[in-house]
């Protein structure tokens, strides 16, 4: 997702599939509303270690990331375990499903 360590919504629209489904806090996320979500915190992420693991055209990625952002005046650091599943298609890999949960 570097894209999103840019805040750059152009990118990840391009990335996105779009029909992604997202799961935050438990709560199933479009990628409109994602999009959207970003654009309004723009937080700053940092990606961490990463494992790929790719079954023909579709690859597994777990990993983590910090999230920065400011919330009221405050500035809030969280970290972040996620698992992603990319799917190549004809004009490349898109980001088809994905989880992520706050890392306690």
């Amino acid at each position: 997702m570097d894209g999103q360590s840019w805040n750059n919504n152009r990118a990840l629209d391009l990335i996105f599939d779009h029909a992604l489904v997202y799961v935050e806090y438990g709560q199933l996320v479009t990628k409109g509303d994602y999009l959207a979500r970003i654009k309004q915190e723009s937080p700053q992420i940092a990606m961490e270690a990463m494992t790929v693991r790719q079954f023909g055209d579709t690859a597994i990625v777990v990993g983590s990331y910090r999230e920065r952002l400011s919330k009221g005046g405050e500035r809030e650091v969280k970290r972040w375990r996620f698992v992603d599943t990319w799917v190549r298609k004809k004009n490349g890999w898109v980001l088809v499903a994905a989880a992520a949960a706050p890392d306690f």
